[in-house]
């Protein structure tokens, strides 16, 4: 006896419903996130099919109970038939399921956990090494400016205020004086018996409060705002130029061991640790501004999943033009977080993918965007708790000299 059309239709129906379903292509360093999608679609997986089965035993029962009025080939083949339909809407329900419950990016989601922690701590370390008692910057400056910056950072004995008045207005003239920057000032370098040069590459960086706000700007290219500097190269030189420039122009002058071996060498080496104590405090925001414009290698690991992403070629692109040099040495704090809202608000491709999003996944792309927020919160109250130690500070040094009726000895001699 012939097998019905039927019968062949339902072999190749449930045929074609046990093929594979291909898994979502994922970044092989979110296994976090790809193990824990995974165990919630094993959970839902086995459910469908526990409910499908059971769909399937009524039926077939329902058609073994009518097997007597029936030839044994039509029963067999209604019974595939009910099969491979069971299949279709288990494997329907499981796709439905997935996508609920699936990270549309998942390379992305995990990646500050690579790094950030890591490079805040490296901004904290950069912080301390800029200014009086700091071990960055100097190794591209030479002749005058070498020696002058190397007193204002301690690594050399400062000298008397009139020598090092006489080095610095020199190492200015022949490091940051050109006639594409300042011209009245590389005129007056020459008047004064200088040559005017700019060995640095930064005209007048040294006096420009563009140095700490948007980073050193080379000479002859439009200015931009430069979110990493390189803590290796000429970026931080001329960071520290400025420093001495604003903070300690005319540091108080190291004594000699004789005049140290007195009682009152002994009393200047107390209010200069004043001094040293108040300065540190007043140029800690423009330190920690720095700080955090500083590149850490630390940040390596979240760019290298970041590629990965969906966005990868956003932020290549991103990275490639605001800090080249990113594969290795990384890029700054104030970066990161930079590229935290330019990946998302100002890229083109997420606004659209976001537009067609599900439910679930505009409420899992929030979550993150809270996540972020959390951490600029954080930033915030880091601020907030610096300032309040500059006002106490200011307030201090405000009461210490109220409380005589005369300038006290030591800011009458231009200690303090």
């Amino acid at each position: 006896m012939k097998k019905p059309n039927s019968l062949k239709t339902a072999v190749l129906a449930a045929g074609l419903a046990a093929a594979p379903i291909s898994a979502h292509a994922l970044c092989d360093t979110c296994s976090a996130v790809v193990e824990a999608t995974s165990a919630l679609l094993s959970a839902i997986n086995s459910a469908a099919t526990a409910a499908s089965q059971s769909i399937n035993l009524v039926i077939t029962m329902a058609i073994k109970g009518a097997a007597a009025t029936v030839t044994t080939s039509v029963s067999r083949g209604a019974e595939l038939q009910a099969d491979a339909v069971n299949r279709v809407v288990h494997s329907n329900e499981r796709a439905k399921q997935e996508g609920r419950y699936q990270y549309t990016d998942p390379c992305s989601v995990p990646a500050a956990a690579q790094g950030m922690a890591e490079v805040m701590g490296t901004t904290i370390l950069s912080t301390a090494s800029l200014g009086y008692g700091g071990s960055r910057g100097g190794g591209s400056l030479g002749g005058s400016m070498k020696r002058v910056v190397d007193e204002a950072t301690g690594k050399a004995p400062a000298r008397d205020p009139g020598n090092t008045a006489l080095s610095a207005a020199k190492g200015a003239c022949e490091t940051f004086a050109s006639s594409f920057g300042n011209a009245m000032r590389a005129s007056i370098c020459q008047t004064a018996g200088f040559t005017p040069s700019n060995t640095s590459g930064y005209a007048d960086g040294d006096v420009s409060a563009e140095t700490l706000v948007y980073g050193p700007q080379k000479t002859g290219q439009a200015m931009r705002i430069r979110r990493t500097l390189d803590p290796d190269g000429k970026d931080l030189d001329v960071v520290n130029s400025y420093l001495r420039n604003l903070s300690s122009p005319l540091q108080m002058r190291d004594l000699n061991k004789g005049e140290l071996a007195s009682d009152e060498g002994k009393k200047y080496m107390a209010l200069k640790d004043i001094y040293d104590a108040r300065m540190s405090m007043a140029t800690h925001p423009m330190r920690r501004n720095i700080g955090m414009m500083t590149a850490s290698t630390a940040s390596i690991p979240m760019l290298n999943q970041l590629v990965q992403s969906q966005q990868g070629n956003f932020v290549k692109t991103y990275l490639n033009r605001e800090a080249p040099g990113w594969s290795s040495k990384g890029i700054s704090e104030d970066e990161l977080m930079n590229l935290e809202v330019t990946r998302r608000y100002m890229n083109m491709d997420w606004q659209t993918r976001m537009a067609a999003a599900s439910p679930e996944e505009v409420a899992r792309e929030q979550l993150q965007l809270t996540a972020v927020q959390k951490v600029l919160v954080l930033g915030l109250q880091r601020e907030t708790r610096e300032n309040g130690l500059l006002l106490g500070t200011v307030t201090a040094r405000e009461g210490f000299y109220g409380g005589f009726d005369e300038e006290p000895v030591h800011r009458r001699t231009a200690l303090i």
